[in-house]
């Protein structure tokens, strides 16, 4: 997509603003919609698509930081733009094959090594 990196961290920033759509993304970077249309459908990718995916990369990101390890799932969903918390795992089940909760898993495990943060008796982790 032809589009500035500022532009994309202007409308990246917004992700997590439920008022963001198709419209706004395309004001932001100054092109039609129409244009902003043509550039992602040259990629596969449909507007919103692209903002759905963006919102759960940044969930996905929430979910592996350990500063967030006791934000509930729904929160991380809200917090990244998810209105709805069976949307948001449906959307997380497509993309990482798991849902967000076994995605935690899988990730703080990977990083781990499977023992809780800070217990120091396997047996517990």
């Amino acid at each position: 997509m032809d589009l500035d990196r500022k532009k994309k961290r202007n409308y990246s920033a917004s992700l997590g603003d439920l008022s963001l759509d198709p419209g706004l993304v395309a004001a932001v970077c100054n092109v039609s919609l129409r244009r902003l249309q043509e550039l992602l459908s040259e990629e596969g990718h449909s507007i919103s698509d692209w903002i759905w995916e963006r919102r759960l990369v940044r969930a996905s990101t929430m979910l592996r930081d350990s500063t967030f390890v006791d934000r509930r799932i729904s929160n991380v969903a809200f917090a990244r733009g998810f209105v709805n918390h069976t949307h948001f795992s449906s959307r997380s089940k497509a993309r990482f094959g798991v849902s967000p909760r076994g995605f935690r898993a899988r990730e703080t495990q990977a990083v781990t090594g499977g023992w809780r943060s800070g217990c120091p008796h396997k047996q517990l982790a």
